[in-house]
């Protein structure tokens, strides 16, 4: 499993790289529509929802709503930022609580799963191209996940070679808080380079601070999606990815993790 997932991603990453480093903002764009639009079939599963129809609907209901919020992105980007890190703050509330309280959540188009994705899938896939967008956008998107990225690896790392105090032991088992500390050092270390290149001077500390912010958001939406598939009694998401299972599998912490990172670059001036 462990070289499985190593071969993965050295496939995967050079035409990620080459994506965010040569294609326009808008051609970009439409790639994330389309992996965020297999996101959105995913989570279908959440909701118990098996036909094609029921998972048709809700992927063109996701891409609705990102055209709908795209075209007054000047107007919305700060409101929907807010609002979508006060819903982080309640995905972590659910998290340790978790399962009290928790089933309505997964009922179907009634329950409260359909209205979280929009929450989970919509504002990340609007960041990510709004940050291509900008000043050295290609190279904040990779800064953002060399830092998820580092987390995980960290946190992996940490993990086996001294885990022992579980972390969320009804949400994931298999997490410890070695493992988070593992991920903070790596990704500090991560978050020290990025502040460097980027020349921040002054501003390093800000910098770093507001990156270990983002790096426990991302554990907080790697244990919200675990939380979900606890729920329906699924392991992975998808298995588009050998050894990663599906996009959500993949990309749950930096769906977590852009939005705050985007909101704190502009709350500090720095976006």
């Amino acid at each position: 499993m462990f070289w499985q997932r190593v071969i993965t991603i050295l496939v995967l990453l050079p035409p990620v790289i080459a994506a965010i480093f040569y294609l326009p903002t808008g051609n970009l764009g439409y790639i994330i529509a389309a992996v965020w639009a297999l996101g959105a079939w995913e989570w279908t599963a959440f909701m118990q929802k098996d036909s094609g129809a029921a998972k048709a609907t809700y992927v063109i209901l996701i891409l609705l709503s990102c055209i709908a919020v795209a075209q007054f992105g000047d107007v919305l980007r700060l409101p929907v930022l807010l609002i979508t890190a006060a819903w982080w703050l309640l995905a972590l509330r659910w998290v340790l609580t978790y399962p009290q309280g928790f089933d309505p959540i997964t009922a179907g188009w009634r329950g409260r799963t359909p209205w979280v994705g929009l929450f989970v899938l919509v504002p990340s896939a609007l960041v990510l191209v709004d940050i291509h967008g900008g000043q050295q956008g290609p190279e904040r998107i990779l800064f953002l996940f060399f830092l998820v990225w580092g987390a995980d690896v960290g946190g992996y790392v940490g993990g086996r070679l001294f885990g022992k105090t579980k972390l969320a032991p009804k949400v994931s088992p298999g997490k410890t808080w070695e493992g988070v500390a593992g991920g903070v050092l790596f990704s500090a270390a991560v978050a020290a380079v990025g502040a460097w290149y980027f020349q921040l001077g002054a501003e390093l500390w800000k910098f770093v601070i507001l990156a270990m912010a983002v790096v426990a958001m991302s554990i907080v939406g790697d244990l919200t999606q675990s939380m979900f598939k606890r729920a329906v009694a699924l392991k992975d998401s998808g298995n588009i990815f050998p050894g990663h299972g599906g996009i959500l599998d993949r990309l749950d912490s930096t769906m977590a993790a852009a939005p705050l990172w985007w909101l704190g670059m502009i709350l500090l001036g720095m976006a």
